[in-house]
């Protein structure tokens, strides 16, 4: 085994996981639209699966400071009077000039918490794949090091000496990059789960619990 997918939502740690399989597996990623609705015909058997998922409190506040390709980053975050509530309720939208749109299957038809359980699903419906909450894997380096050994041992693959990518920078850039609105600034970081018009509690827990998963 030489390859590696990874897919995940966009804040959801897919390139710090992408880096960390890199450094200590020595494994190729194949980065095929990595954010998007997985099927299970899109998976090639020989390769190494692996599914992010990340708190919904943490990637809620991150996908609201930092939209990408979501067309909404431009008619609603630059706008004084959008909220975080508002933001992850209503319907996607997409940038229709944009050569990343953020899923062409999904826009204007699911908000970003509905899009969030069916990628979610769409990953534990694989028949041989990883799942991975990023808040196990930031919690500490020894997590990462527990993670990286299941995938050896699992896979039978030869591990490098041990990096815990200290060093990282995702793919929005700097982490406190600025930003115009200042209620962007201003996010409690607690969010209110009963404003969230799609909110799952039962498969919240489920990711809540979950640190990593080898199927």
């Amino acid at each position: 085994m030489e390859n590696f997918y990874i897919f995940g939502e966009r804040n959801s740690g897919t390139n710090f996981v992408t880096k960390l399989i890199k450094q200590n597996l020595g494994l190729n990623p194949i980065f095929d639209q990595k954010h998007k609705l997985v099927l299970k015909e899109d998976i090639n058997p020989n390769y190494l699966t692996i599914c992010m998922v990340r708190n919904l409190n943490d990637w809620g506040i991150s996908m609201y400071k930092h939209p990408y390709h979501i067309w909404n980053r431009h008619t609603w975050i630059r706008s004084e009077h959008i909220s975080v509530y508002d933001f992850l309720n209503q319907k996607i939208k997409n940038n229709p000039d944009d050569p990343s749109p953020y899923d062409i299957n999904l826009s204007n038809k699911y908000s970003l918490v509905e899009a969030r359980y069916l990628k979610y699903q769409s990953y534990k419906s694989l028949e041989n794949r990883i799942l991975v909450n990023l808040a196990f894997l930031q919690s500490s380096d020894e997590n990462k090091k527990i993670f990286i050994e299941a995938i050896s041992s699992k896979y039978n693959l030869t591990k490098n000496d041990f990096d815990p990518i200290k060093i990282y920078q995702g793919g929005h850039g700097p982490k406190h990059r600025k930003t115009g609105n200042k209620y962007v600034h201003d996010i409690h970081h607690t969010l209110d789960m009963s404003l969230l018009t799609h909110y799952n509690k039962e498969i919240e827990e489920e990711i809540n619990n979950l640190t990593f998963e080898i199927k």
